[in-house]
């Protein structure tokens, strides 16, 4: 098999492109977390029911992974793209309009669907043409500069909110699909290497036996799935946790959410310095640690009767600063081995984090948005911490196996 040699592309042009890419998820989710409750208050639902819509949204967004990633590998990163963006503004024109609680649940798995196209575009474009030696550090790069999303997704979305309701929130999302349209239409060319494209990317399902038979694909998969699982358990509980048992208001949500992601940005912008001197498993090794030391800090704030927002985020933070170490160098660990069809392992890779996610944070709901929540998401940075740990030494060297 020849190994596609890494396009030249500027760094700064593939960095700028797979952070606008990368930022879309993580705007949609945080700006619809702080209005959640408003939406169950609207349409007169439990946290359960409401909670459906987020999981529709991300059941949506790990199944587009089954095809997006094969046709981003035949077709090119350009053109897949070009259409998940313009039917992202279609699918958040719906989700602003729907009456009910069930037709909302259903365009917000048609949402997911779609946005699913970014992250695979993402992480496939920084494979195309970045030298693996340098990837993890563009990859941490990337998630720093992407993490401004988070970081004010919040305060946009509780602004929006508090003059339009929970639908202008929801609307703000527009202005990000455009300019990421006309960006990629006026600036961004095809990534996908040349012998990639010269030759015929695997099937789907050869495609699949190859990635899930992989080793450090089944490595860098695992840490993934677990740190975002315990993410994924944090962000679907936080905002009722905070609201209705803490008190909290929205804007003291968004403060907390918000800060939060400049733990995620610091620890990314850490672990980009670390990736030249040492192995993407270390730097996990590095993070798995600080990401329990913040779950634990969760679980006391839950503990104490009034630790408003400025105390919340103090005890998280570790949390966040841990997956910024985290979530960089598990992509790395997945992405390198497959230069021949970046887009399927980019794909597979988001699709089963999505469902180790979904899966442990439905479970998180069910127990209540309380310390049980909190204790699944304890038990999941433990298990990464011991996934780091362990795993690697069951593997060839680093060094030698790439």
């Amino acid at each position: 098999m020849t190994t596609p040699v890494p396009t030249s592309i500027p760094r700064s042009t593939v960095i700028a492109f797979a952070a606008g890419f990368a930022g879309l998820m993580p705007m949609a989710t945080d700006i619809y977390l702080i209005v959640m409750p408003a939406i169950a208050r609207d349409f007169g639902a439990s946290l359960a029911a409401t909670h459906a819509s987020m999981a529709a949204f991300a059941l949506g967004f790990g199944v587009a992974h089954l095809f997006v990633g094969a046709l981003a590998d035949r077709y090119g990163r350009r053109p897949v793209a070009i259409c998940g963006a313009l039917l992202f503004l279609v699918a958040t024109l719906a989700v602003t309009w729907a009456p009910t609680l069930e037709l909302l649940t259903l365009c917000r798995f048609i949402q997911g669907l779609v946005i699913a196209t970014c992250p695979i575009i993402s992480r496939a474009i920084v494979r195309d043409a970045v030298p693996p030696d340098r990837a993890a550090r563009v990859y941490a790069l990337v998630n720093a500069l992407a993490a401004l999303s988070p970081l004010t997704a919040p305060f946009i979305g509780a602004a929006a909110a508090s003059w339009g309701g929970w639908r202008a929130a929801m609307a703000l999302l527009l202005v990000y699909g455009v300019v990421l349209l006309s960006a990629v239409v006026a600036w961004l060319p095809e990534t996908r290497p040349k012998t990639a494209a010269d030759a015929v990317p695997p099937t789907p399902l050869a495609a699949a036996r190859e990635v899930l038979t992989h080793p450090r694909f089944l490595l860098g998969c695992s840490m993934a799935m677990l740190l975002y699982s315990a993410l994924f358990t944090w962000i679907s509980t936080s905002p009722f946790l905070m609201m209705d048992r803490l008190g909290f208001s929205q804007i003291d949500t968004a403060i907390v959410l918000g800060l939060g992601s400049l733990g995620y940005m610091g620890g990314s912008l850490a672990s980009a310095r670390l990736a030249g001197r040492h192995s993407p498993e270390r730097v996990v090794a590095l993070g798995a640690p600080l990401m329990l030391a913040g779950a634990i800090g969760c679980l006391v704030a839950l503990s104490r009767d009034n630790p408003g927002p400025i105390g919340t985020v103090l005890m998280a933070f570790p949390f966040y600063i841990g997956l910024g170490f985290t979530h960089a160098n598990a992509i790395q660990i997945v992405m390198r081995p497959f230069p021949h069809m970046a887009g399927q392992a980019s794909a597979w890779l988001g699709l089963m984090q999505q469902v180790g996610g979904v899966v442990v944070s439905l479970i998180a709901v069910q127990l209540g948005a309380g310390y049980a929540a909190i204790g699944v998401m304890i038990a999941c940075c433990v298990a990464l911490l011991l996934v780091s740990a362990v795993l690697p030494r069951f593997l060839p060297d680093t060094k030698a196996a790439l």
